[in-house]
């Protein structure tokens, strides 16, 4: 496995090129907007953010390691 590069700015956080916050926002958006839909049925755009969101995370969290969280 190759090495984490992380980069942390101005409340950013990048993995291996992958901004992280970015990543989690978008996902907490169309969650949110979901729940405040009282659980309405997702439209294609959502459900392709958190498509994206999910492949995206399940790229970077394998490499991240507890060390690499602390800040």
């Amino acid at each position: 496995m190759s090495a984490v590069k992380l980069d942390v700015r101005r409340d950013m956080a990048s993995v291996n090129g992958v901004c992280v916050t970015s990543v989690g926002t978008n996902a907490t958006e169309c969650i949110s907007t979901y729940i405040k839909n009282k659980n309405r049925k997702l439209n294609l755009k959502v459900i392709l953010i958190l498509r994206k969101s999910k492949n995206k995370l399940e790229s970077v969290l394998p490499a991240v390691t507890d060390e690499a969280l602390i800040v």
